[in-house]
């Protein structure tokens, strides 16, 4: 769709989640219509969400170049690296990573942290 009105998010570990290569594909492809960015990484050969920079997501490549385009659209912190209500709901075939902790402030820190040394290193 070719409209100013239609516009999307990005969200990396979605990428992953479905063996498709974020960066430099998915991300080229896509950026011009990208108003916003799910930041959450994956890794591919099991589909489990890891901090940012820790997995297949090419996080450290997506940020480096939305800095170098001054990019001054939102980051949206998805902090998905334990279980939590509703995500069962979220994963509709059933195929569930086994998580050994819920997700917690501890977990959000953790995503917290991960993205900023990104964005401070690129």
């Amino acid at each position: 769709m070719d409209s100013d009105h239609f516009k999307l998010i990005f969200d990396p570990a979605n990428y992953v989640q479905c063996k498709v290569d974020t960066y430099p594909e998915a991300f080229d492809a896509l950026k011009d219509k990208v108003i916003y960015y799910h930041i959450k990484d994956a890794l591919m050969e099991t589909g489990q969400v890891v901090p940012s920079g820790k997995g297949d997501g090419h996080i450290r490549d997506i940020i480096g170049q939305l800095k170098k385009s001054q990019y001054e659209g939102f980051l949206s912190l998805e902090p998905h690296l334990g279980d939590f209500v509703g995500f069962s709901d979220l994963e509709g075939d059933g195929d569930i990573p086994e998580f050994e902790e819920a997700s917690d402030a501890g977990k959000f820190e953790l995503a917290y942290t991960s993205l900023m040394e990104i964005i401070e290193e690129v």
